[in-house]
């Protein structure tokens, strides 16, 4: 609701101050705040892509017309802007921190995370000869080797289990024992190798996190460099475009002063010529008044003085005259 200030036959009239803020009030009721295109857009690291047309705003090329004008600063939709930036940063390769963090994560972070996760949840060593594979092996060839020495001692006896003496049966024992001590005694040997393997293993993984990480950081330096160089691309480019207005503006106004200044010199020539003139007329008066008769009649006089009056006027007149048209 707004009250005008007036009201003329029915035909009511508003401030523009009244006017501007019913506008931002309706843009922010809305949703979408009018911000000053230029200071909205310097905010955003792009300073030089704003440019005026004399009656349209120019952001990025795009030309866009302001909801209004105060002071010489335009006022736009805020989401009208940040399109115009978008399509800037878009056109020119310009990402914003969320892109270059995702094209990271999506070729490294995620990597990287996996990488350092394998390390810190890497359990402690341990050893489980019935999980390691090496332990088996060894196992099976000397309980073989145990079997055939028990076996190679009753066979050289020839006996059996059941009809060798207890020598030999003894004998058979100890070596069969002896084969599978063997086995216990390389134990110690299948642990260090379990750890070397285990530390082996451990030290891959640091080193794969680590050529994650500087290949990672490499690549989002390289991502980060590059968006800085589009970046600076785009603002000099804008620096160079007002540079260039500035001085068509410059120049313009030069030449309208150049134009100005040589009309004042014509007209101080122009005034300088009538002020010579007037005066040779003066002397010309004063010689024909000096060689005249003394004798002239108050008549005479009177016409001499009327025709100088006469002069007067006519000088006034057409210093009038050109007055009117030089200022015209």
């Amino acid at each position: 609701m707004y009250k005008p200030s007036v009201n003329i036959d029915g035909t009511t009239y508003a401030d523009d101050s009244d006017i501007q803020a019913m506008t931002r009030q309706a843009y922010s009721m809305a949703g979408d705040d009018l911000v000053a295109a230029r200071d909205y857009v310097t905010s955003k690291g792009y300073s030089g892509i704003v440019n005026w047309d004399g009656e349209n705003a120019l952001i990025g090329g795009e030309v866009i017309k302001p909801a209004y004008v105060k002071d010489g600063i335009s006022f736009i939709p805020r989401s009208v802007v940040d399109n115009a930036i978008y399509s800037t940063e878009e056109r020119n390769g310009i990402m914003s921190s969320d892109e270059i963090d995702r094209l990271y994560n999506r070729k490294y972070g995620y990597a990287i995370e996996d990488a350092l996760e394998a390390v810190l949840d890497r359990d402690a060593f341990s050893y489980d000869p019935d999980n390691d594979v090496a332990y088996q092996a060894y196992r099976d060839q000397y309980l073989r080797e145990a079997e055939d020495a028990f076996r190679r001692v009753l066979n050289d006896n020839n006996t059996s289990v059941t009809g060798a003496s207890g020598a030999v049966l003894s004998e058979a024992m100890y070596m069969r024992d002896n084969a599978i001590r063997q086995l216990t005694d390389k134990i110690p040997e299948l642990v260090e190798d379990a750890y070397e393997r285990y530390s082996d293993e451990t030290q891959r993984l640091y080193d794969d996190l680590d050529k994650l990480y500087e290949m990672g950081e490499d690549y989002y330096n390289r991502l980060y460099t590059r968006d800085q160089n589009a970046r600076k691309a785009v603002t000099d480019a804008g620096a160079a475009e007002r540079e260039e207005n500035q001085r068509i503006i410059t120049n313009n106004r030069n030449r309208e002063q150049d134009y100005y200044d040589f009309l004042l010199s014509q007209i101080e020539i122009d005034k300088g010529n009538i002020d010579l003139q007037y005066y040779n007329d003066n002397l010309a008066a004063d010689y024909e008044g000096k060689i005249l008769d003394n004798k002239i009649s108050e008549l005479e006089y009177e016409s001499d003085q009327l025709d100088y009056a006469l002069k007067e006027l006519e000088y006034e007149m057409k210093r009038a005259e050109y007055e009117g048209r030089v200022w015209w």
